[in-house]
C-alpha cells in the first residue's frame, strides 16, 4: 500500500477544521461528521485514508512498532518537523505536523476530560494550532523503507565526530552514506541516526534502489574523504565499535 504524506495532512486538516468531530475515548472509532475520535484513532484513521498500511496499530503505545515496520522511521524530536511527520509521545499523545508551524490533533472533550458527546462542542476538541513540544519522544517520518532488521540498527554517536568528519558529512548533503568496515558493508541513515549492516551484494543493490525510489540521496563515504579510500579512523563517526 503506497501512502501519501500530503494526503495525510489534508485529511487531518479536514477532520480537525472542516467538520464537527468531537473527542471521546468511549467511541473513539466513530469518525464521521458529528462523531468522535481520540488522538491516536484519528491519526490512524487519516493514515488509512491516505493509503498507508497501519498494520495492527490501535493506540499510541503500539503505533511506533507497527509503523516503523511499514516504512516509517523514528526521528529525534529536534523541533524541526516536516509536513506529514507524526508527532509521537509513546504513552500519552500523537498529532500530525501539517507545515507552516502548525499541527493538527484530537485534543480533549467539551468537559475537559477523555469522554464527551458526539461532535465538536467547543470548536477545539479537534483542532489546528501552533506547533508545541508535548513533549514528543520522536517524530515518525515516512521513508518507504520498512525496518525489517531492527537488531542491526545501531545509534550513530554525533559526539564522536571530529571537525573534519563533520565538515565532510555536511558537504556530502546525503540522507544515507555507504561505508565499509572490516570487510562488511553498511548504510548509515543520517536522518534517523542509525546504521545497518548489509549482508550481501544483492541486498545492497536492492536497498540502494529502494532508497533512491523514495528520493533518498545516497553517497559513498570513500568518494568524499581525502586520505585513502576508506578512512578507517573516521568510521567511529558512524557508531561502529573499534
Amino acid at each position: 500500500m503506497a501512502g501519501n504524506p500530503g494526503v495525510l495532512v489534508k485529511r487531518m486538516v479536514y477532520w480537525c477544521r472542516d467538520v464537527s468531530l468531537g473527542y471521546s475515548q468511549s467511541d473513539r472509532w466513530d469518525i464521521r461528521p458529528g462523531g468522535n475520535a481520540d488522538c491516536s484513532s484519528l491519526v490512524i484513521h487519516c493514515l488509512r485514508e491516505a493509503g498507508f498500511d497501519t498494520g495492527s496499530a490501535s493506540y499510541t503505545g503500539n503505533m511506533s512498532a507497527q509503523l516503523t515496520a511499514r516504512g516509517w522511521r523514528r526521528i529525534p524530536a529536534d523541533g524541526k518537523p516536516r509536513a506529514g511527520d507524526i508527532l509521537l509521545n509513546d504513552v500519552h499523545h500523537v498529532a500530525i505536523y501539517i507545515g507552516n508551524g502548525q499541527l493538527a490533533q484530537a485534543s480533549i472533550s467539551e468537559h475537559g476530560t477523555a469522554y464527551g458527546s458526539g461532535g465538536d462542542q467547543t470548536g477545539q476538541e479537534t483542532n489546528i494550532r501552533n506547533y508545541y513540544n508535548y513533549p514528543w519522544n520522536c517524530y515518525l517520518r515516512y521513508t518507504g523503507i520498512p525496518n525489517t532488521a531492527p537488531a542491526d540498527n545501531r545509534a550513530v554517536s554525533s559526539q564522536s565526530l571530529n571537525n573534519d568528519v563533520e565538515s565532510v558529512i555536511s558537504a556530502m548533503n546525503a540522507t544515507h552514506v555507504i561505508f565499509e568496515y572490516q570487510g562488511g558493508l553498511y548504510i548509515a541513515n543520517m536522518l534517523a541516526g542509525t546504521y545497518t549492516h548489509i549482508p550481501n551484494p544483492q541486498a545492497f543493490t536492492d536497498r540502494v534502489q529502494a532508497l533512491k525510489r523514495v528520493g533518498a540521496k545516497v553517497a559513498e563515504w570513500k568518494h568524499y574523504t581525502v586520505t585513502g579510500s576508506n578512512r578507517i579512523g573516521d568510521i567511529h563517526a558512524f557508531g561502529v565499535p573499534a
